[in-house]
């Protein structure tokens, strides 16, 4: 195969890696001199590993799969044709980002109360995030204006008996739900709901 001897590509500028929840996204600016249509090769740090199965033409890249507090690190290059041989530019600088965990469970949902004799008991629906830690439940007198936990960590059931809420006062519960992370992230609050013990 005969290539054509011509300069290589410059590499892509501003090169940038952010995150959600469950991906990662690599995005970068075409090469100032970019005179031909170009695409590019995402690796990750090193080289090694090239993440995309075929060259993009797009500026971006999103890689499924996020691992919180472990750094990992990415470079482009450009790639330019010549018939069907390809060739690429050098890396782009190196971006790296170590993940952190800020990603709130949802409020939990259908919760309930009934007023028995000495207590009230509550009951709502399960969370579903795999890091899920536990739920605190909440209570202020009602109006309700300050809730305030009334568990001192996070129970993993998804029901709670009251026993020192005294009968007839009339008061205001949510649930909100905590995930694993250090320090944890906590949901809002689930729908207000009021009860009283007998």
């Amino acid at each position: 195969m005969v290539l054509p001897l011509i300069a290589l590509p410059a590499p892509p500028a501003d090169v940038a890696v952010k995150f959600t929840e469950t991906a990662l996204t690599i995005t970068w600016s075409a090469p100032a001199a970019a005179t031909v249509t170009t695409a590019y090769n995402v690796y990750s740090a090193g080289g090694a590993a090239l993440l995309n199965p075929a060259p993009l033409t797009a500026a971006s890249f999103e890689r499924a799969g996020v691992s919180f507090g472990t750094e990992e690190c990415f470079v482009v290059r450009t790639v330019i044709a010549h018939g069907a041989a390809t060739s690429e530019s050098d890396p782009s600088p190196t971006q790296c980002v170590t993940p952190t965990d800020v990603f709130a469970p949802a409020a939990p949902t259908g919760l309930s109360a009934v007023g028995v004799a000495g207590a009230v008991n509550l009951i709502w629906e399960a969370n579903r995030e795999s890091d899920l830690g536990g739920y605190l439940i909440l209570r202020g007198e009602a109006p309700g204006d300050t809730l305030q936990a009334i568990t001192a960590t996070p129970i993993r059931e998804t029901t709670y008996r009251d026993t020192t809420a005294q009968p007839g006062v009339r008061y205001v519960y949510a649930v909100v739900a905590v995930d694993r992370a250090v320090p944890p992230n906590t949901s809002p609050q689930s729908a207000r709901v009021e009860e009283s013990a007998r």
